[in-house]
């Protein structure tokens, strides 16, 4: 068994955390490249939109400041442009995401969500169950 100890780099997971500094930044394994789905791909429109700004935030959210982000930066914007997406990542500011919120009593309500297909041309819902 291997122990290792008095470390002062460590890559967890997808992070490298420096301990002497107290910095951390985005990790890779080199053979391992970042691949999104294609935006021109038959997923709904408001999952395609919303790839860029999740990475964007992914990667602001590993990076302890603005240079760490630039320095990897580059990878993810080139797996984005190799995707067919337009938008470059940008170095977002992390912001404290604990609000408080009042939760709502929940309801008895069923939802029917008909899967999506760029090739539906019509109101398959209003066909279905037309409101009176």
């Amino acid at each position: 068994m291997l122990v290792l100890s008095n470390l002062k780099v460590v890559n967890y997971l997808d992070v490298t955390l420096n301990l002497t500094t107290g910095k951390y930044y985005p990790f890779r394994k080199p053979d391992n490249n970042p691949l999104y789905i294609n935006a021109k791909s038959n997923h709904p429109p408001s999952v395609i939109r919303q790839i860029p700004a999740s990475v964007s935030k992914r990667i602001s959210n590993l990076s302890c400041d603005s240079n760490d982000f630039n320095k990897s930066s580059q990878l993810y914007n080139d797996a984005l442009k190799s995707s067919r997406y337009n938008e470059n990542i940008q170095y977002v500011r992390n912001q404290n995401q604990w609000v408080n919120k009042s939760k709502n009593r929940l309801r008895n309500i069923i939802w029917f969500n008909p899967p999506h297909s760029q090739d539906v041309q019509n109101k398959c819902c209003k066909i279905i169950f037309p409101i009176n």
